[in-house]
This record gives C-alpha cells, sequence and structure tokens, in this order.
C-alpha cells in the first residue's frame, strides 16, 4: 500500500467526501444533512470543483 500523505487530516478527507458527492450528482441539500451543517454556506465552502468540472461548466453553458 502506498503511504499517506503526512498533512493527511480528517478534515481533508472531509473536503474530498463534500467535492466527489457533488460530483457525483449528490444535491447540496442531502450532503448538508449527510455532513450535519444546518448552513449550507458552510457546506459550499467544502466543495472545490476540479480544472476539469470548470471546463465542463464552460462548455455547458457555449452549448446552450
Amino acid at each position: 500500500h502506498p503511504a499517506l500523505p503526512a498533512d493527511l487530516s480528517p478534515h481533508m478527507l472531509r473536503h474530498t467526501y463534500a467535492t466527489r458527492s457533488v460530483a457525483g450528482g449528490m444535491d447540496l441539500a442531502r450532503l448538508k444533512a449527510l455532513m450535519g451543517h444546518t448552513d449550507i454556506g458552510v457546506t459550499q465552502r467544502y466543495l472545490h470543483p476540479s480544472l476539469d468540472d470548470l471546463n465542463n461548466a464552460v462548455t455547458d453553458i457555449e452549448g446552450m
């Protein structure tokens, strides 16, 4: 097994979980509930779209 990064933390895993969940199609309301947040704004701070996600968003808009 490869070694885990030295800076890996539970908080980093929460960010990864949130970002991948939304990328996989989960809506923010469900993610908010699963993460135990009371404010959806807090949930949104956990999201980190990749460059591919941003490029796909632009392509979707251009195709409209």
